[in-house]
């Protein structure tokens, strides 16, 4: 077993020779000097955001064009301009309504909306379009009140008038608390 050091005569690079069990195993220094480039650099990162913005292009086709009706509600909500004074004032003109329509469907002043009474207006309310059957209205009346009596008072068969103006504006771009 030996390791021997030569000095390569063509390039000046070293050579290291190891002999062990009858193999020759040999190792040269070498390698280049590499110089930072800012226009690969540059290169790279737009390559990257292409590649990235690729995926969404392809996802935005699919909601606006392949998901029917879907689509048609993506796109207005895709393309809709948002003027942040009209939408102010409809928040405003809302919660005064809704503060004169609660006061009307409470069962007297300061107690809420009791179940029994949301559900005899669910049922007057999709009676008078012949929407759903009895059993519907009944089953979708539940539904929605257990949805709308999840505020602060959760589950207290009772709708306050904060969970009222919550379930009366979830789903608006502006809500109560933005005003």
């Amino acid at each position: 077993d030996t390791k021997s050091w030569y000095q390569s005569a063509a390039d000046g690079a070293k050579l290291a020779v190891a002999r062990r069990n009858g193999v020759v195993l040999g190792f040269e220094v070498g390698g280049e000097i590499g110089f930072f480039n800012i226009s690969a650099i540059f290169t790279l990162l737009a390559s990257t955001l292409v590649y990235l913005s690729i995926p969404l292009l392809i996802a935005e086709a699919v909601f606006l064009y392949l998901c029917g009706e879907s689509s048609e509600i993506y796109e207005k909500c895709e393309r809709q301009r948002v003027n942040i004074t009209a939408m102010s004032t409809n928040v405003a003109c809302t919660l005064i309504t809704a503060k004169g329509v609660f006061d009307e469907l409470e069962d007297e002043p300061g107690a809420g909306i009791s179940k029994a009474s949301f559900i005899s207006h669910v049922h007057t309310l999709f009676g008078e379009y012949q929407a759903l059957d009895a059993e519907e209205r009944e089953a979708m009346g539940e539904a929605l009140f257990s949805i709308m009596d999840a505020g602060e008072e959760e589950g207290n068969q009772v709708v306050s008038f904060p969970e009222f103006v919550t379930a009366l504006t979830s789903g608006t771009a502006m809500d109560a608390e933005d005003l």
